[in-house]
């Protein structure tokens, strides 16, 4: 028997296009009464956010920022844009959760990634490629820790051609 996990990180492409699927996994996983969690990139993290405040779920959202309050350091200004209505709909926001302004944009991008999964249940990907790299390598990393991943991809998948995830053989992703 599944139960529903308590918090769960959501993530995924930034090249994806816009998914009804993401919406019907926000929703379930909001109202099953799981915390959510997710980045602040364009794509997938963009769309999660946008679906949790529009079904009146931010307050269950916590977003994952690698800029500052003010707007420095995120990756675009409509990435700082959507963080900004989130929190004012209720999100919580973790600031500079990729570290500091010096650390360069992609390896904050990371970092964020990997501390969001913290206290995580459970870990949902929405990836547009196999060679969606940060994506790919965050689901890595929450399988490595014994979190749940489930993955939707945007592509044809065959699994008998699929090679496990670097450092995760055998746990389920």
């Amino acid at each position: 028997m599944f139960t529903s996990p308590s918090s769960v990180t959501l993530g995924g492409s930034r090249n994806l296009q816009p998914s009804p699927v993401i919406v019907h996994v926000v929703v379930a996983l909001a109202q099953s009464g799981a915390a959510l969690s997710v980045g602040c990139a364009t794509g997938a993290d963009s769309q999660v956010i946008q679906s949790a405040m529009s079904n009146l779920f931010a307050t269950r959202l916590t977003v994952w920022a690698v800029g500052e309050r003010g707007g420095q350091g995120f990756p675009s200004p409509a990435s700082f844009a959507l963080v900004q209505a989130a929190h004012r709909a209720g999100a919580s926001v973790r600031w500079l959760a990729g570290g500091g302004l010096a650390i360069p944009l992609g390896a904050r991008l990371a970092l964020r990634s990997q501390a969001s999964l913290a206290g995580a249940s459970a870990a949902v990907f929405f990836v547009s490629s196999r060679l969606s790299r940060g994506s790919w390598g965050c689901a890595a990393h929450a399988a490595a820790n014994g979190i749940p991943v489930f993955a939707f991809a945007e592509f044809q998948v065959s699994l008998s051609g699929l090679a496990p995830l670097p450092g995760c053989a055998g746990r389920g992703v």
